[in-house]
């Protein structure tokens, strides 16, 4: 068992089928790094186990990085664990995933919301961060998505926007008819090109309009925590709240599967827990 050249094996066919990018949010380098002193020398299934467990172990005692963060790279594990499973016969080995803080997910208020929308900015990166920020409170688009944008990309009559992927592959995403004057504004001004980029025409780095939007933030609404994926999970949680069905939010989010779509669903089903507590037939009728 050649273990180091299974996994780049793994990893390039991940990438070439699989339509997985070589740097996705957990990059399989970095995976393999932190494994790879404890199970780069396996012979076999048993002693691949035990350095899996190994290397675990010292991850968790080294305290460096979060057990969010090991699950993450022990989702990438067991895919390759998965992998070897069907194309050598191993046994199926399955790592446990450590447990962890609930991660609470927030979004921005209505409030902020309407204070975003109400802003009319001046300087050049204000005003592309601003525009960004429309286009995802609107359709719910990932940044990268947005950030490679180009204006034929945009379908003005049908109010649809064309997101591409790796292998030719594109989907299509509805904008609202309140986006598409200030989309359309924009566009022309940038004429047939990426619609987001730098005074020298490059495409815009997402480290910089990740930093741009945190000064956006401070400085135009006061909210220092404002982010991109905030602004997604702030479309998805009032797409549910307003009627939208689950199915339709999830291909416009892109989800592959619709338990992550879920999420939004059960957000907003402990808001109405809430909402019933105030508007139910029995409040305040029944003696104690």
């Amino acid at each position: 068992m050649d273990v180091p050249k299974r996994f780049q094996q793994f990893a390039e066919e991940r990438h070439l089928l699989k339509d997985v990018s070589r740097q996705p949010s957990v990059g399989y380098v970095y995976v393999w790094r932190a494994f790879w002193p404890f199970i780069a020398d396996c012979k076999d299934e048993k002693q691949l186990r035990a350095g899996l467990k190994d290397a675990i172990m010292t991850m968790m005692k080294a305290g460096k990085l979060k057990p969010q963060s090991i699950n993450n790279y022990l989702r990438v594990v067991n895919e390759f664990l998965r992998w070897l499973h069907q194309k050598d016969g191993i046994v199926l080995i399955k790592l446990d995933k450590l447990k962890q803080a609930a991660n609470v997910r927030t979004q921005m208020t209505d409030e902020q919301v309407t204070q975003l929308i109400a802003l009319k900015p001046k300087k050049l990166n204000d005003r592309r961060i601003y525009m960004m920020s429309l286009i995802i409170l609107d359709t719910g688009l990932r940044l990268d998505k947005v950030r490679r944008l180009h204006s034929t990309d945009v379908d003005f009559e049908n109010l649809l926007i064309t997101v591409r992927r790796k292998g030719n592959k594109q989907r299509r995403v509805p904008f609202s008819a309140d986006l598409h004057k200030s989309l359309y504004k924009w566009c022309q001004k940038v004429g047939a090109n990426w619609l987001f980029t730098t005074k020298s025409g490059k495409l815009v780095s997402a480290r910089n309009v990740t930093r741009d939007l945190h000064t956006f933030g401070v400085v135009h609404l006061s909210i220092p925590e404002i982010g991109f994926d905030r602004m997604r999970r702030t479309m998805a949680n009032n797409f549910i709240k307003r009627g939208g069905s689950v199915v339709n939010l999830q291909k416009i989010l892109g989800h592959t599967s619709v338990t992550t779509t879920m999420t939004y669903v059960h957000a907003q089903t402990e808001d109405a827990v809430k909402d019933h507590q105030h508007r139910s037939i029995l409040s305040d009728r029944i003696a104690p």
